[in-house]
């Protein structure tokens, strides 16, 4: 698994350091495009790693456990305003864009060419499986034996149960930019893997209905609104939305 980080942290950086990815016009448009970029951008010994990987490891690189920890990628993909998060979403891929790069890159190294439909096919089956999967979570109140939080009062009474009064103080005791930068990657990430923000639960669908419809920003609503809390402040949730809504608007 380290080795894997490695790779697609590696894809990441080669990426993000060239002038081609800040660009808003030179992203690549489809997977043709982005397969060509980074043959070209990529190392042969990091291809030939990519190119041995075992198809199930590769699987079990890419699944949404862990989409958390490369949140870079999304910069590959430049979110919504990206002509390839465009065409992946047109072509009816949209929870595992991530997962249709990796493999199509990693099958056109081994094989040589990729029949981009039989990936596409193979990947929209795993969609309408997770939304089936999606529409029975979104009603749960328990997930593999975790409680969900039905809303975000419902977090802070949650948050409040998991932490001790010495917990809360230490939060206290910090800025709001301090206790962010901690949390996001800690119980932040707890929080999008444990209470369904990425795979669906009733949690994301409360935000969704907000027009919240990505993990970290679920996240960040709510621990920017308890810490706000406890220090006696106003959540201010409505900024919190404006200001995300604003984000991801093209």
């Amino acid at each position: 698994m380290a080795t894997l980080k490695f790779i697609l942290l590696t894809l990441i950086s080669v990426v993000l350091s060239l002038p081609f990815a800040s660009a808003q016009n030179s992203l690549p448009r489809n997977l043709k495009e982005i397969a060509s970029f980074l043959n070209i951008n990529v190392s042969d010994s990091l291809k030939n790693v990519i190119k041995d990987i075992d198809q199930e490891e590769l699987s079990e690189f890419t699944s949404d456990e862990l989409n958390s920890e490369f949140e870079l990628i999304d910069s590959l993909l430049s979110t919504r305003k990206s002509p390839l998060f465009r065409y992946l979403n047109n072509k009816g891929i949209h929870n595992f864009k991530k997962d249709v790069i990796l493999e199509y890159y990693k099958l056109l190294l081994s094989d040589g060419y990729v029949k981009e439909d039989s990936i596409l096919k193979s990947f929209k089956l795993k969609e309408n499986k997770l939304k089936k999967e999606i529409k029975q979570r979104m009603n749960a109140d328990t997930i593999a034996g975790i409680y969900i939080p039905k809303n975000l009062e419902d977090c802070f009474v949650q948050i409040d149960s998991f932490w001790d009064d010495s917990t809360k103080n230490k939060v206290r005791e910090m800025t709001e930019s301090e206790f962010m930068a901690g949390a996001h990657f800690g119980f932040g990430m707890w929080m999008r893997n444990n209470w369904g923000l990425w795979g669906g639960s009733r949690l994301s669908a409360y935000f969704a209905k907000r027009g919240i419809r990505h993990p970290d920003d679920m996240s960040g609503i709510i621990l920017t609104s308890y810490y706000r809390k406890l220090k006696g402040k106003d959540p201010d949730v409505k900024s919190q939305l404006k200001y995300y809504k604003k984000y991801w608007t093209p």
